[in-house]
Formats: structure tokens, C-alpha cells, sequence
């Protein structure tokens, strides 16, 4: 009887270690999940974050290419109202087709979308958000696409014809203080000559191409600040 005693209080002692031992390995093995799940959170936030700061800077960037856009088409538009009237106001248009030669491009800034492809851990991502970024993205290299058009064009076009036949105008110039920097010029202001431009059918067509360049930029520029503004939306309900 005392054999069956000792060995049912050992069962007892047994069973309570070896319970403890499960409950310590459920336990470690529960804190260890634990910390990867916080681990999985942190590296989220912190990617999330990376990249709608990268959105951010990138809405400022394109607001202000609609702000000179605006101009363009302004001036592009007023110019070729000129030609419809043969009349030209000869300073006006002398600083309107000067215009016409500045080049712009948006610089999408990637690195927080890059970082998180590099660590090869795009699953932390849900599918919809993913999609999103990826719609966003090739958005911007199809920006980039029609910059590029408008931008060989006022390189090989534009600015070699304007250059040729009123270079006189640069120097009322409003892009980077070219003005500026004749303002003490005794010589005077040059101005185009409402004769020559009032018949030129060609520089007619290149600003009119130049305004329909603009106005397609445009475009996408807005959508990427629309779809900017869904992108900022959807990772601020995530990281909230």
C-alpha cells in the first residue's frame, strides 16, 4: 500500500513538472510570437510612414508644376489669341515666347517604396494598399513618359527655332534671374518685332503644341494628387 501511495504522490509531483514545463514552453513560445508580432508591426509603421512622407513631398512638388503649368497655358493661350488677331502687344509677347523654352519635370521621390522592396518584405502590405502604391507608381513613370515628349520637344523644336529668330527675348527672361541680370543695361529692352511674329505661321504652331503638351501634363498631375490624397488616406487609417 505504501509503494502505491509513494508512486501516486510521484505521478502527482510528476505531472504537476511536467505541466509546468508545457505551460512554460506554451508560454515562451506565445512571448516569442509576441515580439514578432510587435516586430511585424514596427517594420509596417515604419515603411508606411517612409512612404507617405515620399507622397507628401511629392504633392508639394506636383503643386507646384500646376502653378507653373498654369502660366504656360496662360501665356500660351494669350499668344496664340494674338495670332488669331494679327496684333500683338510686342513686350508681352516678348516675354510670353521666352517662356515657352523653360522645361520642367516632377522627381517622384521612391525611397521609401524602394526600401520596402529591398527588404523583401512587401507582404507586410495588405492587397488593396498594394495595388494602390503600384497604381501610383506607374502613374508616375507615366508622367515621366509624357515629360519626357514635351521635353524633347522644347529641346529640338522649340527652342532652337525661338533662339534662331528672337533670341533677343531671352533676356527678358523670367526663369532663373536672367532678367534680373540686365536690369542695368543700359542698351535697353529688345523687343520682337509685331511684323515678323504676326506671320509666323511655324512659331504659331510650336507654341500651339507647346500648349497642348502642358495641358496633358497637366492632367496627370492632377490625378497623382488625387491619387496621392487616397494613397495618404488609406496609410493614415493603417498606422492609426
Amino acid at each position: 500500500m505504501k509503494i502505491f501511495k509513494h508512486l501516486r504522490s510521484d505521478w502527482f509531483r510528476y505531472g504537476f513538472e511536467t505541466l509546468a514545463v508545457i505551460v512554460g514552453i506554451l508560454a515562451a513560445f506565445a512571448l516569442e510570437s509576441w515580439n514578432e508580432g510587435r516586430q511585424f508591426e514596427n517594420q509596417t509603421f515604419a515603411f508606411l510612414q517612409h512612404i507617405e512622407s515620399n507622397i507628401n513631398e511629392d504633392r508639394e512638388e506636383l503643386r507646384s508644376l500646376i502653378n507653373h503649368l498654369d502660366l504656360t497655358i496662360e501665356r500660351a493661350e494669350s499668344l496664340i489669341t494674338s495670332f488669331k488677331m494679327t496684333s500683338f502687344d510686342a513686350y508681352e509677347a516678348s516675354v510670353n515666347t521666352g517662356w515657352m523654352n523653360v522645361e520642367k519635370s516632377f522627381q517622384v521621390n521612391r525611397s521609401g517604396i524602394d526600401a520596402l522592396i529591398n527588404s523583401g518584405r512587401l507582404d507586410l502590405l495588405s492587397p488593396d494598399l498594394a495595388y494602390d502604391l503600384q497604381q501610383y507608381y506607374a502613374l508616375c513613370d507615366e508622367l515621366a513618359e509624357r515629360e519626357a515628349i514635351s521635353n524633347a520637344f522644347i529641346q529640338s523644336r522649340y527652342e532652337p527655332y525661338h533662339f534662331e529668330h528672337y533670341t533677343e527675348t531671352t533676356r527678358l527672361s523670367e526663369y532663373s534671374g536672367i532678367r534680373e541680370k540686365y536690369l542695368d543695361d543700359p542698351r535697353g529692352q529688345v523687343l520682337v518685332s509685331e511684323e515678323d511674329i504676326v506671320n509666323d505661321y511655324k512659331l504659331e504652331i510650336l507654341i500651339l503644341v507647346r500648349l497642348v503638351h502642358s495641358e496633358a501634363e497637366k492632367l496627370i498631375y492632377h490625378q497623382l494628387i488625387d491619387a496621392s490624397l487616397e494613397l495618404q488616406a488609406s496609410i493614415k487609417q493603417l498606422l492609426s
